[in-house]
């Protein structure tokens, strides 16, 4: 499953009201691995402007190729976007390039050193221990989005942000 898919996204948001009664409470628990139907270890989300070296810098997957056609300046992951891969056991199992806006706000940062441009490039992602997570509907104005927070199996938080070597 590769690529940039809105149809996915819609389906992403479609499974968060199905799964979450916001009539009655404003936060509700969902379990990824429901929305994905994948099983995984570790998932990764990259922010926009992600290259290839660092995916596979990060994710340890070194034969990692994408099908994708990097934009221009040579990004993995185009303006606005976030690209989620799935791990299990060491091999990709799931490769989406989505907006999903506060997801890469949470979540453990993983950084790895590599060469951009011929000089030393710090690669960013954020990386998931569960696939559980608190969804937190917050108003603005007079519309919504959402917040996520990943969650233990016992459903409290993951520390905020704790760097990851």
């Amino acid at each position: 499953m590769l690529g940039c898919n809105n149809k996915k996204q819609s389906q992403f948001y479609s499974y968060i009201e199905r799964n979450c009664e916001f009539k009655d409470n404003d936060s509700c628990y969902i379990d990824l691995k429901d929305f994905f139907r994948v099983n995984y270890d570790t998932m990764y989300v990259f922010g926009e402007y992600s290259q290839l070296e660092g995916v596979k810098l990060i994710s340890g997957v070194q034969n990692y190729e994408n099908s994708n056609i990097m934009t221009p300046n040579g990004f993995l992951v185009e303006d606005s976007y976030n690209k989620i891969i799935l791990i299990k056991n060491q091999e990709i199992v799931f490769d989406e390039d989505m907006k999903i806006p506060y997801l890469y706000d949470d979540g453990i940062e993983v950084k790895r050193v590599g060469v951009f441009d011929g000089e030393p490039y710090t690669h960013y992602a954020k990386m998931f221990l569960t696939s559980k997570f608190l969804v937190v509907r917050e108003k603005n104005g007079s519309s919504y989005y959402y917040v996520y927070r990943n969650v233990l199996n016992d459903g409290s938080l993951i520390p905020l942000d704790p760097t990851y070597p």
